[in-house]
């Protein structure tokens, strides 16, 4: 059926792999192997088997949430003036990372004024009016959100909110920022060789556009603790101990990804109902970051529910760059975004972390796209 959405759309995406743009370097299996001998540590082949990851790609020890955010903003607003956008139409800026200490965001000892410095949410806010005044944008209308690898869809669901009263053709310029490589213990075989930094980057446009919005949400659920965030001794991706480092932990792969492929065709079917569109109609499901074994889970728990067969196609790619946190889904669409049809429905589903790594919760949504010219 016909649709006419939220009356907003995306009309570029672009990503920014740290290694080439921000100083970085590229991390392969082996070169984890070799620099980071732990009994923990799987093989080449397993890690691949497991993961579909060959490698990734780590911002440099100087890069910040901050430069990471500011450079892929100015990157991005090259990208939109090509594509007819006018920077001066740019409302404000809507900033995600997972990042959740001051350290790793690039906040100084003055930036911290007024705020309380163990409350990662004032802090990802304060990162986001920091990034919004270099990049010569309103504070005020800078909104920053942790919602980890839900952000992207926390953030559409607020920017359409937010954005009601602005004019044809203005825009909320979208960013995410992540520097998860601070996150990790390489030993880990749940999540050490699961995530990579990346940045990636759009705009949330009024009107008709490329990439046009049927529906947003995003929602949270008991977590039974699969995914936490805790402080302790980690060997990091530069092949060095670091102490007292918050690392990223997956307590029970199997259940996140049972968990995670049933959440995201559970919100499928929300946005379906919402627009009043039969499943058959999606043309292509492209999730927050899925290896082959994840994408045959979906495709199972789609048949589960009796929906028209076969099941759309799952977008897979991880091989180089492993799971990016918030900047994940924008990433792919970068790259997949000029091979998509006039017309494809395409349903992004998000399942991760709760909030600023809430051990309570985990967060689930979805954003429904129709493409455009």
């Amino acid at each position: 059926m016909e649709n006419e959405g939220t009356g907003f759309g995306f009309p570029a995406f672009a990503g920014y792999i740290p290694g080439t743009v921000y100083g970085g370097f590229e991390r392969r299996n082996e070169w984890f192997l070799q620099h980071c001998p732990h009994p923990d540590i799987a093989t080449s082949g397993d890690m691949r088997r497991r993961t579909g990851i060959d490698s990734r790609s780590f911002a440099g020890a100087d890069e910040t949430i901050v430069s990471m955010a500011a450079g892929t903003g100015k990157d991005c607003m090259r990208v939109l003036r090509d594509k007819g956008l006018q920077p001066e139409k740019c409302r404000g800026l809507l900033l995600g990372t997972s990042a959740v200490e001051s350290r790793v965001l690039g906040l100084r000892t003055d930036d911290l004024a007024g705020i309380n410095e163990s409350d990662p949410a004032a802090l990802v806010q304060r990162t986001a009016e920091k990034v919004a005044r270099i990049l010569g944008l309103a504070e005020e209308r800078a909104i920053g959100h942790n919602y980890v690898c839900s952000t992207t869809a926390k953030l559409t669901e607020v920017g359409l909110v937010e954005e009601r009263d602005i004019l044809e053709g203005e825009f909320f310029l979208m960013v995410m920022a992540e520097k998860l490589g601070d996150n990790l213990d390489v030993r880990d075989r749940n999540t050490g060789f699961l995530f990579g930094d990346y940045t990636a980057a759009t705009a949330l446009q009024r009107g008709q556009t490329r990439f046009n919005i049927l529906h947003a949400f995003i929602d949270t659920f008991p977590s039974e603790g699969l995914i936490t965030l805790a402080k302790r001794t980690v060997y990091g991706p530069d092949g060095k101990e670091h102490g007292d480092r918050q690392c990223i932990q997956m307590n029970n792969g199997g259940g996140v990804l049972e968990t995670a492929s049933g959440k995201m065709i559970d919100a499928i079917e929300r946005s379906l109902v919402e627009v009043g569109m039969e499943p058959e109609e999606v043309g292509l499901i492209v999730p927050h970051q899925a290896n082959k074994r994840f994408g045959k889970v979906i495709r199972a728990q789609w048949e589960r529910r009796g929906w028209a067969k076969p099941s759309p196609a799952v977008d897979i790619d991880v091989s180089r760059s492993g799971n990016n946190g918030s900047a994940s889904w924008m990433r792919r669409m970068a790259e997949i975004q000029k091979q998509l049809k006039k017309g494809q429905v395409v349903m992004a589903p998000f399942v991760g972390a709760g909030p600023c790594f809430d051990p309570k919760t985990l967060s689930v949504g979805n954003i429904a796209l129709k493409v455009g010219e």
